[in-house]
Order: C-alpha cells, then sequence, then structure tokens
C-alpha cells in the first residue's frame, strides 16, 4: 500500500484512468478506480540520493493538457528533506520514466562536477536553470 490517500475525483468531474501495462486506459468504475492507484504499479520510479528524492507516478487524472494538447497523466517530483521543490507532468510512461532519469542525471551530474551533496546539487541546478514550481 503507498503511503498517502487516494483523492476522489469524480466529484470534481474528471476522467478517471489506469495503466494496462504502461499504457493508460479509461476506468469507468470510481471503485476499480481507487483500489489500482493503491497498488505499486501506479509508480514509474523512484530514486532516493541522500537527502534528495525524485519520485514518478502515474496519477490517474487527466490534468492540464501540455502544450500539444496531450493530457498529463504521469508526474515527478523532487524532495528535498521532504520538502517538495520541483514537479513535472508528461503524458506518457516512457516520457515520465526519461524525465525521471533526465532529473536524477543532473542531480548526480552537478554532484560530481561541483563536490556537492545531493541536496546542495539540487539548489545549484534549481536557480542556475530555474527548477521550481
Amino acid at each position: 500500500m503507498l503511503p498517502f490517500r487516494v483523492a476522489k475525483p469524480r466529484k470534481l468531474g474528471l476522467p478517471l484512468f489506469i495503466l494496462d501495462g504502461h499504457q493508460p486506459v479509461p476506468c469507468e468504475s470510481e471503485q476499480d478506480w481507487q483500489t489500482w492507484m493503491k497498488s505499486p504499479a501506479r509508480r514509474v520510479a523512484d530514486t532516493r540520493i541522500d537527502d534528495v528524492e525524485v519520485s514518478t507516478v502515474f496519477l490517474g487524472v487527466e490534468h492540464n493538457p501540455n502544450e500539444a494538447g496531450q493530457a498529463t497523466l504521469f508526474e515527478t517530483v523532487v524532495r528535498v528533506r521532504d520538502e517538495s521543490r520541483y514537479l513535472d507532468r508528461y503524458p506518457t510512461w516512457d516520457e515520465a520514466m526519461a524525465g525521471h532519469e533526465r532529473i536524477v542525471g543532473r542531480i548526480r551530474t552537478t554532484m560530481q562536477q561541483d563536490q556537492l551533496g545531493a541536496a546542495a546539487a539540487w539548489d545549484v541546478l534549481a536557480q542556475r536553470d530555474g527548477l521550481t514550481f
């Protein structure tokens, strides 16, 4: 079971999705959706580097479309010392995984190049590249 409560988006009129493999598919039953969303199958990737966590998950609800009009159903969040610092959303599993790997790689590269811990490396990246909410 995941360590967070699943919201009830039907009250907001949002379409619901679950994954069939890595492919989002519509889910008509809110009860089935809630049960599925509690499964670990919604986690794309989770990486902890010292006191920085990069977590990428399937959201199960259609969020704001991206510039191409695609629903953003996946999300990467960077937390430093349990405080959310950055969020990015993606329309597909593959893009979400690539985004996760990209941000983890950037943190590790900055740590190595600048001889910094993960939190300090994140601060450098965030300031240099404007990575904020």
